[in-house]
């Protein structure tokens, strides 16, 4: 259940971490993509929860990373770098499926591409067919990145370095 105690979140998380034995956390980035305050929560839980964690922390990466070819830049996160791009056409669906569950959601995410267009546009219409990433832990410290989810995403041709087209 949703909380604003960001100590009981930290907590949870690390239990869930731990219980599953996570390779891997994603979550929001550190601007919350548009500064929504329960998504800065949800990554300041996460940054805590990996670092109590120190060296049994899992992988941890960040969406909605910035990068020169985001479409909606305000919608990214500015401070945290893409490390990699991903191809999520063969999943639109289930975005489309996950962005209807917001419903109390779907007037923001229309507004500006309606404002823009013209015309009303529907949530479907506004669920892009890409994700960018930013690694938090471990620190990057050389470009590509090369861990297991990254390898992972590139050997099935879903991922890409955001320097390459």
């Amino acid at each position: 259940a949703f909380t604003e105690d960001e100590e009981t979140l930290v907590s949870e998380l690390i239990e869930v971490l731990q219980s599953v034995h996570a390779e891997g956390l994603i979550s929001h980035g550190s601007n919350g993509e548009y500064g929504h305050p329960a998504h800065r929560l949800c990554h300041r839980a996460a940054r805590k929860a990996i670092e109590r964690l120190g060296t049994r922390a899992p992988l941890f990466y960040t969406i909605q990373a910035a990068h020169p070819e985001h479409p909606r830049p305000r919608l990214s996160n500015p401070q945290d770098p893409a490390h990699l791009i991903l191809d999520t056409r063969s999943v639109h669906e289930i975005k489309v499926a996950a962005a209807m569950c917001h419903r109390t959601q779907h007037a923001l995410f229309v507004r500006n591409t309606s404002r823009e267009l013209g015309r009303p546009v529907t949530v479907p219409e506004v669920i892009r067919d890409w994700e960018s990433l930013h690694r938090v832990y471990p620190a990057v410290t050389r470009l590509p990145v090369e861990d297991r989810l990254a390898i992972l995403l590139k050997s099935t041709g879903c991922a890409r370095d955001p320097d390459k087209p």
